[in-house]
């Protein structure tokens, strides 16, 4: 009897004691987060960034604990993060925010902001830029608001853009090529360990595979040896060779890409001589200065070489008869033929092909050899100025103004990406950020944007020009830049005044309006007296 008395005792407290304990498990005596990762992405596709990207998600990976054994839930759960010096909200703000609706303690959850990345701002291996995450928050059984900060380690290595352009564009059909490749990193982070695979048809074989690249930093340009052999069918044709290179990019993740190699074959008698063009991209609706480059890549001198270009349509060379002859090529020479070339505006938003035949003749040769180059003409854009107000529209010196100005894309094809970045001269400053991210601008679909700026004190008023450039992406996913400039008139500041007004309405608020009655009324009697004296003259 005893025991079981002393075994219910036990059981009551035991439920007394998990009672209270769970009763106190939601207490809001506070709550802590821990940074587990923040990278470029979302949190399950990471990405590589850099200077001069636009609407780049990051993403910050936090884990939420109680202090003192509190498991109260987080509502309404608001991470702002203060961006300055570079970074920006995708719409120019500073405070991009991310929110979620309820967050339990303990847990991991993930909050993700669109950045727009400066080209000014530097990037490199080590590279980390530190700013501060503020997250606002309610607990479930409280309406108060409470707030924490967390510093946050932004890293910035670069983001790399590798380009793959043959030495010589023209392979021996029937043979094995040693073709040698260019690859240039034009982007702003170092690429790592690049390993290039080809791919090809059943006539185009890639024998062998080149060394990887170790690393290839900005600016950097390398080559790799690719054995080719082409089937002595294709003995002048056009070929194209992919590529399918990989990487490790600076933040240490796996990263493919694509290419592809625009060559000719070449049949065995043309294989002294190596035919390419400076450039393979034209512009629509516009003349481009392209070199036509003929080398000997054979062991003795060719002589008396004659070329004859004709373009195919879409594609006219201007200003050339078209017909040039050399008196000879040393072996490993080069001669360049300057030509103009222009490419009518396609009315289709995609790519054109345009193809320039080049008729080549020399001593040792039985017959002429035709050759063709190939150009790519990305989608015609046109960004125009519509229309452009100024408010207010007669700003002056110590006040601020906003410039809103309509774009209109009278091309064929989609601005994508488009950014506006203005440059105020000395006098005028920008007012938050001076890069505005806009978006796509599609034919014929008016798009507007709004810079701000204040007239610092101490500025002289006259008529200001502001160069505006304007950035965006072609559908060859190339960078394109313009600009235009836009005139705006400061007029003299009214400080002064303002602050003598507001001085007499503190005392009173009648000081400028007294004078200007007594004024009124001795103008008043003063007319009155003159026509009384004239009335009485004409009664004598």
């Amino acid at each position: 009897m005893r025991m079981r008395g002393y075994s219910g005792f036990a059981v009551f407290w035991a439920l007394l004691l998990i009672g209270a304990c769970s009763a106190a498990s939601c207490t809001s005596t506070g709550a802590n987060f821990k940074v587990l990762g923040v990278n470029w992405g979302n949190a399950t596709n990471h990405i590589s960034a850099g200077p001069g990207e636009m609407d780049v998600p990051l993403t910050i990976t936090l884990q939420s604990y109680g202090l003192g054994g509190n498991t109260c839930n987080l509502v309404n759960l608001e991470g702002s993060l203060k961006v300055y010096g570079g970074l920006s909200n995708f719409n120019g703000s500073s405070y991009p925010t991310d929110y979620i609706q309820q967050a339990s303690v303990p847990s991991t959850f993930s909050m993700t902001f669109n950045l727009n990345i400066a080209k000014n701002l530097s990037a490199g291996n080590h590279t980390v830029y530190g700013y501060f995450l503020y997250l606002y928050y309610n607990y479930t059984n409280t309406t108060a608001r409470n707030s924490q900060s967390i510093n946050i380690g932004i890293p910035l290595y670069g983001s790399p853009r590798l380009s793959f352009t043959p030495t010589s564009r023209g392979v021996v059909a029937g043979v094995m090529n040693n073709l040698t490749v260019q690859v240039h990193n034009s982007g702003s982070g170092t690429a790592y360990y690049i390993r290039t695979a080809a791919s090809g048809s059943s006539s185009l074989e890639q024998v062998n595979y080149p060394q990887p690249i170790a690393s290839l930093a900005p600016g950097e340009t390398k080559n790799i040896t690719l054995q080719v052999y082409v089937s002595p069918g294709l003995a002048g044709q056009a070929v194209t060779f992919g590529l399918n290179p990989t990487y490790v990019s600076p933040y240490g993740y796996n990263t493919s890409a694509a290419g592809n190699l625009s060559l000719y074959a070449l049949s065995a008698l043309q294989s002294s001589v190596s035919l390419s063009a400076s450039t393979v991209d034209l512009q629509g609706g516009s003349t481009s200065a392209v070199l036509i480059n003929i080398t000997n890549t054979g062991a003795s001198t060719i002589e008396n070489v004659s070329a004859i270009l004709s373009a195919q349509s879409p594609l006219s060379i201007i200003g050339s008869s078209g017909y040039y002859n050399f008196k000879g090529i040393a072996p490993g020479a080069t001669v360049s033929i300057p030509a103009e070339l222009y490419v009518a505006s396609s009315s289709s938003s995609g790519s054109t092909v345009a193809n320039l035949d080049v008729q080549l003749g020399y001593d040792g040769q039985s017959e002429s050899s035709p050759r063709i180059l190939s150009f790519l003409t990305p989608g015609y854009i046109n960004l125009t100025q519509v229309s452009t107000s100024v408010l207010p529209s007669s700003p002056s010196v110590g006040g601020i103004f906003s410039l809103t100005s309509t774009l209109n894309n009278i091309g064929t094809s989609s601005a994508s990406a488009v950014t506006v970045t203005a440059h105020p001269p000395k006098g005028i400053e920008s007012l938050g950020s001076n890069t505005t991210f806009i978006g796509d601008i599609s034919p014929d679909n008016p798009t507007a944007f709004t810079v701000s700026f204040i007239v610092p004190e101490g500025s002289k008023p006259g008529r200001y020009v502001i160069p505006v450039e304007i950035d965006y992406l072609n559908n060859l996913n190339q960078r394109v830049s313009t600009s235009m400039n836009f005139s705006v008139d400061i007029a003299a500041g009214a400080a002064a005044a303002v602050g003598s007004q507001g001085q007499q309405s503190r005392k009173g608020g009648s000081g400028g309006v007294v004078p200007l009655v007594i004024i009124l009324i001795a103008i008043g009697v003063g007319v009155y007296l003159y026509r009384k004296s004239k009335a009485k003259v004409q009664k004598r």
